[in-house]
């Protein structure tokens, strides 16, 4: 994270002095770091607003909107009023000058924001929408808070293989995971019933995370033709989630295959489902056309899609 916070900090850099070497450009006497104020000010639409009032609108400090406003000011952008209801208090207003730099900025930033938006076409995504929901994210955990907790509860897993003991561990995580997003239908009931007939003696595998003396998740291979592993029925408790042991899961089937000479390993997945996606692709999987298995009937599967790997 502290090497993500070095780059988006080198590309606000460079956001920065692109803008400034195009308000230079423009003839414009203007910085790109007074945006934010200016353009709430404006939004106030002759309003005296108070350094309080901006800076928790913007989310910055008050020290940090003092300094720029000192700038504006020495610019004769804005000034400083005295409250009318409080002489104590004082709000910051844009200038006559500042209102008519206002209307030769707002073609700029027209031209900006289309420029934005080609970006955002161009990367196949909308930055803005992803650094909303981390700052939302980030809101209700802070990473430092993250980093702690996971160190807190770092446990090593023990990834194992199947026994007639654990089936009921295969069934009972599998009815966890199954019931928060679907529902568990006939085709999944034959295989958490009988993992023994329906997986293992076929030629497949379960595997089992073993943290202390908890079984706390599994992922299945069923073989299929054409020296083939359906990764299939993996499921991580919920209290264990996020701390690497669906990672484990996976690297402990990817080396079966590649140990059992198979050629691919296919899964069917759903959109829903995007953390599990994201590790998917860590591993190498790749989103292609895989023939679902006919005994593929349930409801879930309408808008699946396939992931595959090659193993050799």
């Amino acid at each position: 994270m502290l090497a993500l916070a070095s780059r988006l900090r080198r590309l606000t850099d460079r956001l920065y002095h692109s803008g400034e070497r195009l308000y230079e450009m423009a003839g414009l006497d203007f910085h790109p770091r007074w945006f934010m104020i200016v353009s709430r000010l404006k939004d106030a639409d002759g309003e005296a607003l108070p350094i309080t009032t901006i800076a928790d609108d913007l989310g910055v400090t008050h020290p940090g909107i003092i300094n720029l406003v000192r700038d504006m000011e020495s610019k004769g952008i804005v000034t400083s009023v005295k409250d009318k209801n409080d002489a104590r208090k004082r709000g910051i207003r844009l200038t006559s000058k500042g209102k008519k730099l206002v209307s030769e900025l707002e073609p700029v930033w027209s031209a900006f924001t289309a420029a934005t938006q080609e970006l955002f076409e161009e990367l196949d995504c909308d930055l803005i929408t992803v650094i909303n929901r981390m700052e939302t994210l980030l809101n209700k955990e802070d990473f430092s808070r993250r980093v702690m907790r996971l160190l807190e509860n770092a446990e090593t897993a023990e990834i194992i293989t199947y026994e007639p003991e654990l089936a009921k561990h295969f069934r009972t995580l599998n009815e966890e995971w199954l019931t928060e997003y679907f529902s568990i239908e006939e085709y999944d009931r034959e295989q958490l019933e009988n993992p023994g007939s329906q997986i293992i003696d076929p030629g497949g595998q379960i595997f089992f995370a073993r943290v202390g003396d908890r079984i706390v998740g599994t992922v299945a291979l069923i073989q299929i033709p054409g020296q083939r592993f359906e990764l299939a029925k993996m499921a991580v408790t919920k209290e264990f989630r996020g701390r690497g042991i669906g990672d484990s899961l996976i690297v402990a089937t990817i080396e079966y295959a590649r140990n059992h000479h198979m050629k691919q390993v296919v899964l069917h997945t759903h959109p829903v489902h995007r953390e599990a996606i994201h590790l998917y692709r860590k591993h190498g999987f790749e989103v292609k056309h895989a023939d679902i298995p006919s005994t593929h009937t349930v409801e879930r599967s309408k808008d699946g899609f396939s992931m595959v790997l090659n193993v050799t």
